[in-house]
């Protein structure tokens, strides 16, 4: 059975934000992610023009998970509150992994 035509825009964000955590933003390229995406390579540039722009969008994307998780905390009970926003700092961890590259794109 051949590849699937195309993939999602997730399906492409969670990969390069995967990719780029187990290989670091140099390590990263558009050939090792279609590698790892179901269709054609020239399906990543219907989103996207270059590796720079994929990885803006992944860092603004879990940027903006955070923010609306945290957004989204009742804050009625502080203790509670804090506990909460402690759970999502851990489900997002890697935060700072990911965004420690930024200075390399160019904007």
């Amino acid at each position: 059975m051949g590849r699937k035509q195309s993939f999602t825009e997730t399906e492409l964000l969670d990969t390069t934000k995967k990719l780029v955590l187990e290989h670091g933003y140099d390590g990263f390229h558009l050939k090792l992610l279609s590698q790892h995406l179901s269709g054609a390579r020239s399906t990543i540039y219907q989103y996207y023009s270059n590796k720079e722009e994929i990885v803006a969008a992944c860092m603004k994307r879990v940027i903006a998970k955070v923010l609306e998780n945290c957004s989204a905390i009742d804050e009625t009970d502080p203790m509670d509150a804090l506990e909460q926003l402690l759970l999502i700092y851990v489900e997002e961890s890697t935060l700072h992994q990911l965004l420690g590259d930024s200075s390399k794109i160019s904007t």
